[in-house]
Parts: structure tokens; sequence; C-alpha cells
């Protein structure tokens, strides 16, 4: 049961792979995550931001002076990725504001 599983798995990531295709994007095209659940460690409640609401220039200003906060401890996520790699988590939200061909 679990090599049907994991067959079945593999053949959904090989259509999947198949979709998608290398994009480049400029770094000024990239909106910040407001509702990153990291910011809770920050001492403060996830206010949460309509996804609509991203690209607003006061909402990425105030992400990116809450990425700016030491305890956020940007360095420690950048040393993580390259130690670990990226798992994924993020996957739903890039998802989210992806689009297919």
């Amino acid at each position: 049961m679990v090599a049907a599983i994991s067959t079945r798995r593999g053949s959904i990531l090989d259509n999947l792979f198949s979709l998608l295709s290398p994009v480049t994007v400029n770094l000024d095209d990239l909106l910040l995550d407001p509702n990153n659940p990291r910011f809770s460690e920050l001492g403060e409640g996830l206010n949460s931001v309509a996804e609509s609401r991203f690209a607003d220039s006061k909402v990425q200003s105030s992400t990116f002076d809450k990425m700016r906060d030491q305890r956020f401890d940007v360095n420690e996520l950048r040393d993580t990725i390259k130690t670990l790699g990226f798992r994924g988590e993020a996957l739903p939200s890039i998802a989210s504001v992806s689009r297919l061909r």
C-alpha cells in the first residue's frame, strides 16, 4: 500500500512539474507576506492582512520594518535555508499567487 501511495504521489509531482517553467522576477516585483507567522515572535498579535492589500506600499513598508527587527532574525532564517534547504512550507502561499500556463 505504501508503495502504491508513493508511486501515485511521484506521478502527481511529475505531472505538476511538467506544467511549471522557470520565470524571471525582478526583486522590485516581489511582495513581502505581512501575515508571516514569524511576526508573532515579535510579541505582537497577528492582524491578518487581506491578500488584496499585500501590494499596498504602507503594508509593504510596515512588513519590511518588522523584518528588520532584530527579534525577527532574518539572518537565522537565511542560514537555516542555506543549511537545510527550502522545505516547501511556503508552497501553498506561492501557489496562491501563481498562475499556471
